[in-house]
């Protein structure tokens, strides 16, 4: 008899663990929608797939979308255990640590500096006016558009002094003389969910500012200024300049989808330098037309030579 009661306990048991296994899918399928609209963008046949403390990621009928906590319906967003404002708190604390310990070393550049002077001289190592040679050259830039063409006087390389928030670096060379003229650090691609890149650039140019002083209006001139954005800053002393801002692109992303994307780029750049750039481009555009009349004169020489009449 104690057998039999004991046996029945068990399948009552295992039937009330059933139901509870029934009734919670059931509930998570109320929950979950298969339909959904972020940012005026529909998704359909929507399955909800891995979940991180800000993002969740969803399989859709027509790709996959990584979607930020932050831009799910408040229930949706209690379902997954995400508080706006706790998360909040925790980022501006993660901003602030970072602003601390990475933001320091950005530009930690052989500039030189005495009691009664400072001078912009270079950064991560490279020193404005070096040669090419000098450098450990990864590479030429490739373009934003197409990864497979390359800039002419434009090289990535290995720097001495690196840094925590710089992803690439960069120099711009003089044609001939092969001088750097221009410094470049980028940071990383970033969504611009949020204001990463902007409080980057705001701790980083801070710091500058600290450092050198001589904080200028940004006035139009020269070839750089078309690729700068108006919310650029700078630092300029003498015929020098530091430009702190940011850089954005349309990429395509896994789904098909295209996605902007931002980073942070700092600019160290040299006026008389960037002047003899032009100076010698242009000479060589001019070696170079000289040459092709050259060539032409002796095709013209060679089809009509007297002697072959």
């Amino acid at each position: 008899m104690l057998r039999e009661v004991k046996t029945i306990m068990r399948f009552l048991l295992a039937l009330v663990l059933a139901v509870s296994w029934l009734w919670s899918a059931s509930a998570e399928e109320r929950v979950l929608p298969s339909t959904i609209s972020i940012d005026g963008i529909t998704y359909e046949d929507v399955q909800w797939d891995n979940v991180t403390k800000t993002t969740v990621t969803l399989r859709h009928k027509t790709g996959v979308a990584t979607i930020p906590l932050s831009k799910l319906p408040t229930e949706l967003q209690q379902h997954f255990g995400f508080d706006p404002q706790k998360m909040e708190q925790a980022r501006q604390s993660v901003k602030a640590e970072q602003r601390q310990k990475a933001v320091p070393t950005i530009v930690e550049a052989p500039a030189s500096t005495t009691k009664t002077e400072v001078r912009i001289t270079g950064a991560f190592g490279v020193a404005l006016g070096a040669s090419l040679s000098r450098l450990n050259v990864i590479g030429k830039k490739t373009t934003s558009y197409d990864p497979n063409k390359a800039y002419e006087y434009q090289f990535q390389f290995q720097p001495s002094q690196p840094s925590q928030l710089i992803e690439e670096y960069y120099v711009w060379v003089t044609p001939k003389t092969k001088k750097v003229y221009c410094i470049e650090g980028v940071g990383k691609w970033d969504a611009g969910l949020d204001d990463t890149v902007k409080n980057q650039r705001k701790a980083l140019f801070e710091l500058l500012s600290k450092r050198y002083g001589h904080v200028t209006e940004r006035k139009p001139s020269g070839f750089w200024d078309s690729l700068f954005s108006s919310d650029d800053q700078e630092i300029k002393i003498d015929k020098r300049r530091i430009v702190v801002g940011s850089a954005g692109g349309i990429f395509k992303g896994d789904s098909g989808r295209s996605v902007s994307l931002i980073r942070m780029q700092v600019k160290y750049l040299d006026d008389d330098l960037e002047t003899l750039f032009a100076k010698e481009n242009e000479e060589l555009e001019s070696e170079q037309k000289r040459r092709e009349e050259k060539d032409q004169a002796d095709e013209v020489k060679r089809k009509f030579n007297p002697s072959g009449f």
